[in-house]
């Protein structure tokens, strides 16, 4: 059987005491980190959001200020052009 060396009966007494001392006269200190702890914790998520709200905000208005690209609309000619381009090209292959 493990016997307790006089060290971690020590200890073992010691957190004992400091555990039931908080609790029984500190409780309200306990109440009031909890609650800077919460208050953090939202105001973070708060910032977040505002952050995330105002780069949404730019990056759209980045989108709309940018001109969009629109595909070139081929006419009939720039077709034929092409097909004589190719043609052209195939002939110049077979001439060496």
């Amino acid at each position: 059987m493990n016997k307790m060396t006089l060290k971690q009966i020590f200890w073992l007494f010691a957190v004992g005491f400091l555990t039931y001392f908080v609790i029984r006269y500190m409780w309200p200190l306990l109440l009031v980190i909890f609650g800077i702890m919460l208050y953090g914790y939202f105001r973070m998520k708060k910032q977040i959001r505002q952050a995330e709200d105002s780069l949404n905000d730019t990056v759209y208005k980045e989108v709309q200020k940018e001109p969009r690209e629109q595909k070139p609309q081929l006419n009939e000619d720039d077709v034929i052009d092409a097909e004589f381009t190719v043609k052209n090209r195939d002939e110049m292959k077979m001439r060496g």
